[in-house]
């Protein structure tokens, strides 16, 4: 058995409430695989100056997540 891993929220340190059902940023975005990850737990960020910024200001590496539709 795995242990289970749970998605950090934005604003501190607890685990995200999947049971919202509410999108994340990348609902706002034209591209079809950004789209069809729209309301996942995790707090996604397209590629950009506004993710990078927030790697900065948190000192935090950048997840990189890569794939195609």
């Amino acid at each position: 058995m795995q242990p289970q891993t749970y998605p950090l929220s934005e604003k501190g340190g607890g685990p995200v409430d999947n049971h919202k059902n509410e999108p994340n940023r990348l609902i706002n975005e034209k591209s079809p695989y950004l789209l069809q990850h729209a309301y996942n737990p995790v707090q996604w960020y397209p590629w950009g100056e506004e993710a990078f910024e927030k790697a900065r200001s948190q000192d935090k590496p950048v997840f990189l997540s890569i794939g195609y539709s």
